[in-house]
């Protein structure tokens, strides 16, 4: 049970190191998005957005049919990223579009933060290495 307590405070400590990185975005999640005005964060919106759409209106969430009149979009190529679009088209059901995209892109930096502790204090176990490198484990960002 420790352990896992140890985890949830790991991804807690990724997640305000993720908000310290971004700090101007905390203050204006509803208003803008994370990243240049030319990178893809405005793509993945309306991606974001589109699956809403199409789950809601009955069109096809495989093919952006609103895109390139009257041929459509293909969209499979966004399901080989699932991470980066999805758990946001859930956010975006609660929240305003730029918040869930911006909040999704917190978590998923406080994640991969995580996923780092996770290895090295797997790693750091006792099985891989002396018992004296676990007695002084933190966590990868120290």
């Amino acid at each position: 049970m420790h352990k896992r307590w140890q985890y949830v405070a790991a991804y807690g400590f990724y997640l305000l190191l993720a908000v310290a990185m971004t700090y101007p975005l905390v203050t204006q999640m509803n208003s803008a998005f994370i990243g240049a005005p030319e990178s893809d964060a405005y793509e993945y919106a309306r991606h974001i957005w589109w699956y809403g759409f199409a789950v809601s209106n009955s069109e096809p969430v495989f093919e952006h049919t609103y895109l390139a009149h009257p041929d459509g979009l293909p969209a499979l190529w966004l399901w080989a990223i699932p991470l980066q679009s999805f758990p946001a088209v859930i956010l975006d059901v609660f929240l305003p579009l730029p918040v869930a995209y911006n909040l999704m892109v917190l978590l998923r930096l406080a994640l991969n933060g995580w996923a780092v502790f996770f290895l090295v204090s797997r790693l750091l176990d006792g099985t891989h290495f002396d018992k004296k490198i676990t007695e002084h484990a933190v966590p990868a960002a120290l």
